[in-house]
């Protein structure tokens, strides 16, 4: 019985000793790692000096980066999507390297990585894009279309690209109005023509035609230099228009309303006389036919800084403070130089519409020059 125990003892070294022979490399029959890092069944490891391997997150300077050895599964190196110990998400490279500051896309779904890699979820602000996104709390994926946020008691909407949309939007061929913060406002309708959004060009037309609003007010009551009659306003944009007029003057740039409200007989005697002046095609290149004006809207403002009307007042101290700062009140330069197709006007540097800080903040922040372009509508040269 002892001899039999011996032939069976020396058997099993002898395995033993075969079995670290075909030992995979850097690898011992106990799983012992030599130092640094080590592929093994198609997997990196990194070996610590005593040949264990190395688990949870490891900072290799040669490579000036963070790598993930996920401890549940022996120190293997970790890539794409995972979690930590922490339960804390994170995207390494395809080599392994941790993934920080940056958009990543990854699976059909966008995500992103701040400092320290770790995925961002709720609400960030990207100023590359100048844009609130959203990151789903459970998932950080970037959140795209309806989203209800129970912390604001709110709904918002984050377009195709992530962003938070601001001021008019038309979503599904409905129209919504968002506040500032984003916060959805409810249902809107630009074709209204009492709608702070409504599109008035050569293809949209009042409707009715003789449309009157009803909360006009005397600019010249809120502090304002009224040059003329035609200096009434619609309540929202004369109160806004008095917080820019103040900021303007202190900034040297003080200008005056030349003309504001302007009703559909008043546009009709004004038309008429530029047709018989200088003709049809020539009047319609600056001058609205009555019932397709801005002016009637009550949100249309004249503003220059040199009594009468010029395209100099562009290069004027008030005009070019205006054009830079007027979105923040609210405003937007209604008819930019080089536009003339979009538009269907000349350049008109004194030309100011009231279109509510939100969607004038909206166009600002996505370069958008005018305003059918921003509401996605056709150019409108012609009527």
């Amino acid at each position: 019985m002892n001899a039999s125990n011996q032939f069976f003892r020396c058997v099993l070294v002898i395995l033993v000793s075969l079995m670290a022979l075909v030992a995979p490399s850097g690898a011992s029959a106990q799983g012992r790692l030599d130092p640094g890092w080590q592929y093994v069944n198609s997997s990196w490891y990194y070996g610590n000096a005593d040949g264990s391997a190395k688990m949870g997150w490891l900072y290799d300077k040669s490579y000036s980066a963070w790598f993930y050895l996920d401890p549940a599964q022996q120190g293997k190196m970790l890539t794409g999507f995972y979690r930590d110990t922490t339960g804390s998400a994170f995207i390494s490279k395809s080599n392994g390297a941790l993934i920080e500051h940056s958009w990543v896309y990854l699976g059909s779904a966008w995500y992103y990585a701040k400092k320290g890699g770790y995925l961002a979820t709720g609400w960030l602000w990207d100023p590359a894009y100048t844009a609130w996104f959203y990151l789903d709390r459970s998932t950080t994926k970037m959140v795209t279309g309806w989203l209800w946020d129970p912390n604001y008691n709110a709904w918002f909407y984050l377009g195709s690209n992530g962003a938070m949309y601001l001021g008019y939007h038309e979503i599904g061929g409905r129209g919504s109005s968002f506040a500032t913060n984003g916060v959805w406002l409810g249902y809107e309708n630009r074709k209204n023509a009492s709608s702070t959004f409504v599109l008035v060009n050569k293809r949209n037309p009042f409707n009715p035609l003789q449309y009157t609003p009803s909360n006009l007010v005397w600019a010249g009551n809120y502090g304002i230099p009224v040059g003329g009659s035609n200096g009434y306003l619609r309540s929202d944009a004369a109160s806004a228009m008095k917080t820019m007029y103040r900021d303007a003057s202190a900034a040297g740039a003080g200008f005056s309303l030349v003309s504001g409200y302007r009703s559909y007989a008043t546009q009709s005697g004004l038309y008429n006389g530029y047709v018989n002046a200088q003709g049809r095609a020539a009047a319609d290149t600056f001058s609205a036919r009555p019932g397709y004006s801005e002016h009637q809207t009550g949100l249309a403002a004249d503003i220059t800084s040199q009594g009468n009307l010029y395209t100099s007042f562009g290069n004027t101290w008030a005009g070019q403070w205006l054009a830079q700062n007027s979105w923040k009140y609210g405003f937007i330069l209604r008819y930019p130089y080089g536009y003339e197709g979009v538009t269907g006007y000349m350049y008109e540097p004194w030309h100011f519409r009231y279109v509510g800080t939100a969607t004038s903040t909206a166009m600002h922040r996505g370069g958008y020059t005018t305003y059918e372009q921003y509401l996605g509508q056709p150019a409108a040269p012609n009527y």
